[in-house]
């Protein structure tokens, strides 16, 4: 008996860079999935977002200020195939301002291994 397998290539998900937020801004989620079949989006945790079930959800984190919080993005298509990717939201209680450590631990181990400014409530710093 002969039957075929048909593999596909795997969902890359990219929910979008670490981000910082002003507490009262509201910020615009724009995943992006490698698969045109996928159809099914789920954000978690529903906390503060304007849907759980689109691409391009707007989360107001009003209530959240000092805080931070990591979404979850996972697109499935309809055959059960499924990516994810996470983005982590730092929520200042400031007005907008540009922030820089006062150090940093070039050390290798990915955590403040690079002196760089924060922008708080500015979407674009060009330096």
């Amino acid at each position: 008996d002969t039957f075929h397998v048909s593999v596909t290539q795997p969902i890359v998900v990219f929910a979008g860079n670490d981000t910082s937020i002003v507490a009262a801004q509201p910020l615009q989620l724009n995943a992006i999935v490698s698969d045109p079949l996928a159809n099914q989006y789920t954000w978690t945790p529903a906390i503060g977002l304007s849907g759980t079930d689109i691409l391009n959800p707007v989360a107001s984190l009003s209530g959240m200020a000092g805080s931070t919080i990591t979404y979850t993005m996972k697109a499935a298509t309809a055959d059960g195939c499924i990516g994810q990717d996470n983005i982590k939201v730092m929520v200042f209680a400031t007005a907008p301002d540009i922030f820089v450590p006062s150090a940093f631990t070039p050390n290798g181990d990915r955590l403040n291994d690079v002196l760089r400014p924060i922008g708080v409530g500015i979407s674009r710093i060009n330096y």
